[in-house]
């Protein structure tokens, strides 16, 4: 294994989102280490000096604003809002890295330019954690998307709702904009990430191609696997002007901040493999991370170390390589006052958002199906067998072209119209139609020929693979791994 230190003055640079991410894994792998050692006592008590923040009554809130969530709860059909308000354990953790200075020495550049002691929010993520099922996902929140802040905020980019109203008016802004409810809220400090990747003796990581962004400080020399200490693996994760070196030209990143969220999941997968390994293999290494993570968290009042305790124990052997990734896909723009931000697109950013409100969007059970024509009859007992939702006279009446076999679906749903063909044989056209309402299919059949599949689905759908890609490149792309 070979090692790159060049292009790093020494001098700590300003810490954006993923180093606090960083912190997080390292609190959660750190954790497991421990407990998997038979430590749990001693887990315990240093859990107990985790500090604590009053985030009101935001927390627990189940909004079933969005009519697909709505309609599902309603038929009493899925694993989606009905299973959250009859108590599933399934937690949704809000984790936010706060830009503040507090901590760090008067001469460090963090400081300048900076009021030490802000709420300025940098990372906005969601980690889903459902111990029946074994489910972890986390979805990434672009710092600059556009939209209500909570209450009567008025519209800002989301990144604005923590110094403008704190946690409660963050937690606020997701369940009106997104109808998810926020179990708990974690808020990072972002001292502690050299330290973190330190401790485990730093994250091994493939470069397919030399690799540098003058503004990070970032400079990868040679292809090769590289082990990135504390220094260089920040970094790495707060570059947003990566280029890298292919037949002796330097290529831009074209997608900046977007491409960036990409390449701190990847890291942050790597360095929780990481925290694993090392930590299972010396209980110093597993104390060492507990307590350079523990200082750098805060939580909510209601987070309890049981808790905390209970989870790291069913997740202990989650794979990190398998941990779904998202973020919701956005496009560029700027507002009346010119300046640069990201609108959602709603229609796409569903199944990702249903996910995290409770629904299996790539399971039948998330899709509410009205059948009519010739083939209904014989079709209809094997799909809802294979755990489609009927909604009988819910349905609208369509009308399709003579022969033709049709999925109508709003124009939010073409996800569910695409799982819903997935499951049939023949050739299927799936029909945007303004009269169905959001939530539902309607699939009419011109002839029996038309039947469902009897197995059931082994992989994600082709919008959820989508879901976890953008736009630019990872440097571990091509190369092979360490």
């Amino acid at each position: 294994m070979s090692e790159e230190v060049e292009g790093c003055d020494g001098a700590r640079l300003l810490r954006t989102w993923p180093q606090r991410l960083g912190i997080v894994v390292g609190v959660l792998a750190s954790v497991v280490c421990f407990l998997t050692a038979g430590l749990v006592h001693v887990v315990e008590a240093k859990a107990s000096r985790v500090q604590r923040i009053a985030v009101g009554d935001a927390l627990g809130a189940r909004p079933v604003a969005d009519p697909a969530v709505a309609h599902v709860a309603s038929t009493g059909s899925g694993s989606g809002a009905v299973v959250d308000e009859v108590g599933s354990p399934a937690v949704n953790i809000l984790v936010v890295g706060v830009d503040d200075a507090d901590g760090l020495a008067e001469n460090d550049r963090v400081r300048l330019g900076r009021d030490v002691g802000g709420l300025r929010s940098d990372t906005i993520m969601l980690v889903r954690l459902d111990p029946d099922t074994g489910l972890a996902a986390l979805l990434s929140f672009p710092r600059d998307l556009w939209l209500p802040l909570g209450g009567d905020g008025g519209n800002d980019r989301i990144n604005s709702a923590m110094p403008l109203g704190g946690p409660a008016l963050l937690i606020e802004t997701i369940g009106e904009n997104f109808s998810i409810g926020i179990d708990h809220f974690v808020q990072v400090d972002f001292a502690q990430f050299e330290a973190l990747v330190d401790a485990v003796g730093g994250v091994p990581f493939p470069f397919a191609y030399p690799v540098r962004d003058d503004n990070s400080g970032l400079y990868v020399g040679e292809p090769g696997c590289v082990l990135l200490d504390g220094s260089q693996a920040l970094n790495y994760v707060r570059s947003r002007y990566l280029q890298r070196l292919v037949d002796g030209v330097w290529e831009a990143d074209p997608s900046a901040d977007l491409s960036r969220i990409r390449r701190q999941q990847d890291f942050l997968r790597r360095a929780f493999a990481r925290a694993k390994e090392k930590g299972l293999a010396n209980p110093l290494t597993a104390n060492a991370l507990i307590d350079a993570g523990i200082g750098a968290i805060t939580v909510d009042e209601g987070f309890g170390a049981d808790e905390m305790l209970a989870l790291a124990l069913r997740f202990r052997d989650l794979d990190p390589s398998s941990l779904p990734t998202f973020a919701l896909p956005t496009t560029p723009d700027v507002t009346s006052g010119g300046a640069s931000i990201l609108r959602l697109r709603e229609a796409e950013a569903q199944p990702v958002l249903d996910l995290f409100r409770g629904m299996n969007p790539w399971s039948p059970t998330a899709v509410p199906v009205g059948l009519q024509g010739l083939g209904a009859m014989g079709l209809g007992p094997a799909l809802y067998e294979a755990g489609f939702v009927p909604v009988g006279d819910d349905a609208p009446a369509v009308s399709p072209a003579a022969g033709q076999n049709e999925i109508h679906h709003s124009a939010g749903d073409r996800y569910r119209a695409e799982l819903l063909s997935d499951w049939l044989d023949g050739p299927v056209l799936l029909v945007e139609d303004e009269d169905i309402p959001d939530g539902l299919v309607v699939l009419t059949t011109a002839g029996p020929a038309l039947r469902a599949r009897s197995e059931s689905r082994t992989s994600q759908p082709a919008w959820a693979e989508a879901a976890t890609a953008s736009a630019g490149f990872l440097p571990s792309d091509g190369a092979s791994d360490c």
